[in-house]
């Protein structure tokens, strides 16, 4: 797996963790990047089935965070 995949699954994890959800803007300050860059990344990770993303809020399947926990 790709280390930008694996950066993105754990800063899924630890900023939705004590919200179960998180949103592009969290994501993005926590890497530093644009919000379009994970938007990007983002629709990468839902057609994987390692996320999923209801009205701007994103949080990991549970097959995303067996990965997480692989990688």
């Amino acid at each position: 797996m790709k280390s930008r995949t694996s950066n993105y699954l754990k800063t899924i994890y630890e900023t939705s963790y004590a919200q179960r959800w998180t949103c592009n803007k969290q994501i993005a300050t926590m890497l530093g990047v644009l919000p379009g860059s994970v938007t990007e990344a983002v629709n990468r990770l839902i057609s994987q089935k390692l996320a999923i993303k209801n009205k701007g809020q994103i949080k990991l399947t549970k097959k995303g965070e067996s990965v997480k926990n692989v990688v």
